[in-house]
């Protein structure tokens, strides 16, 4: 009986091209177009034209515009540690610039897929340093290939920054391991932690975050190679079509008759000056139709589809004004859908996160020791402006429902804790009472400003 194996024996990919197009969208993103660009235009159009480069941001766009959750400050509450432990990591957190440094994290993720995040002590007991990586600077090695946590790996092997001189920068190779932790340059190495080279931790020192799952066997997932391609398809498209525009919208100037080829040779092609012709010649300028209409309309709906695809506000891509209502709805809910998918990601995140810096700390000038963190994390989002009288009136209702409160909302758009908050509340009605007494008169009435009561009334529907 015949038979045969269903699975293939091995996979692999190109390590070069992938470290590669990892560089080339970081490159993009930092807007180093010059670097970025190198050779494309060469790949698609062949010939003498002097085609000008055009550079437009698109991937630095679609990573500011996907990476929202860390624009305003996240609330965090510390769990499993004293209150005095968890103001003091609560200053490490601080001090060490952690939203700051999600927030570019989270922005480089978005062109990569992935991201890698360490940690390290620093003289200063309040404040770590934090690093992020893509992975065209991570090499990772793992026996067990279904393991999916970079602190149980075998090996990390980083490309560092170590040296500069005039404009040249030179890496060395950073190792990790859970007895080791050396920085490796011109043969010598130096330890990350100790002098001896020894890793205190027991673990790897670094976390992955990834939007995405690798293929099995692989420790980083693919490249959002659709990202790349369009924007590179970007930049020569729209300097394409202004470079026909450019070449064909004048025209072309015509010379016929007997002596055109003389006379065409004394002649400049230039708007500026009058041609003086002899004998039986004539001369006529016809202009064309570059019809780069449809070149555009070719771009505009690749940006389109990219946006729908990616979840993100056409508009953002391309102006459009063809979506109704309801459709915008609908895209509203799918964006938002992204959004509590990606949330997830970054929650975990945040508490593989916590966990690496607690311990990091512990074996720091800080020596905070704490045995089972745990980080709630409630986001907070930038929204649309809206009706302020619309929105009081909502408000309003939610509240007498129990559907919310005054608490829960002024904590959300504040990005502060309940008890901040009701703080920050209580300081305000203080104020408007101030207020208030200075609308007073002799006869110790206040006279509001007019419309005020109007306005009140709608508000708390008396």
């Amino acid at each position: 009986m015949a038979s045969w194996n269903i699975f293939d024996e091995f996979e692999s990919f190109d390590p070069v091209s992938y470290r590669a197009d990892s560089a080339r969208i970081e490159q993009f993103r930092q807007l180093d177009f010059a670097t970025a660009m190198d050779g494309e235009l060469d790949k698609v159009i062949r010939g003498p034209d002097n085609i000008h480069m055009r550079y437009l941001a698109l991937i630095n766009r679609v990573c500011n515009d996907k990476a929202r959750h860390y624009v305003k400050r996240p609330t965090r509450r510390f769990e499993g540690m004293s209150p005095s432990q968890g103001d003091k990591l609560a200053d490490i957190y601080d001090a060490s610039g952690v939203n700051g440094f999600l927030l570019e994290s989270h922005q480089k993720a978005i062109g990569q897929n992935c991201i890698v995040l360490t940690a390290e002590p620093t003289d200063n007991p309040r404040r770590l340093r934090l690093n992020s990586w893509i992975p065209d600077e991570v090499d990772l090695e793992a026996r067990d290939l279904l393991e999916d946590d970079v602190r149980f790996m075998d090996k990390l092997v980083l490309k560092v920054p170590v040296h500069r001189d005039s404009y040249t920068v030179h890496f060395a190779r950073r190792t990790y391991t859970k007895d080791q932790a050396f920085t490796e340059y011109q043969g010598k190495r130096y330890g990350v932690f100790r002098d001896d080279l020894s890793n205190p931790l027991g673990y790897i020192p670094a976390i992955a975050v990834r939007l995405i799952s690798p293929p099995k066997g692989w420790a980083l997932p693919r490249l959002p190679l659709d990202l790349l391609s369009i924007q590179i398809g970007l930049i020569i498209g729209i300097s394409d079509v202004e470079n026909i525009v450019r070449l064909k919208t004048p025209g072309r100037e015509i010379v016929t008759g007997d002596n055109a080829k003389f006379e065409a040779s004394k002649m400049s092609a230039s708007p500026h000056g009058i041609f003086a012709m002899n004998g039986d010649v004539s001369y006529q300028s016809v202009s064309t139709d570059p019809r780069v209409d449809r070149y555009l309309a070719s771009i505009e709906t690749t940006l389109k589809l990219f946006a729908n695809f990616r979840y993100i506000v056409p508009d953002a891509m391309w102006t459009t004004n063809s979506l109704t209502g309801a459709a915008k709805l609908v895209e509203r809910a799918d964006m938002l859908e992204d959004r509590v998918r990606s949330e997830h990601i970054w929650q975990r995140a945040e508490q593989q996160l916590l966990e690496l810096v607690s311990d990091v700390a512990a074996i720091g000038p800080s020596a905070l020791t704490l045995t089972s963190p745990r980080v709630r994390v409630d986001y907070h989002y930038i929204e649309p402006q809206t009706n302020d009288l619309q929105a009081a009136q909502g408000s309003a209702l939610r509240f007498a429902l129990g559907l919310d409160s005054a608490v829960e909302l002024v904590a959300a758009k504040e990005g502060i804790t309940k008890d901040d908050a009701t703080q920050l509340i209580t300081d305000r009605l203080e104020r408007y009472k101030e207020i208030v007494e200075s609308w007073k008169g002799a006869d110790g009435q206040a006279q509001s400003p007019a419309g005020i009561d109007a306005i009140a009334k709608q508000v708390v529907g008396v």
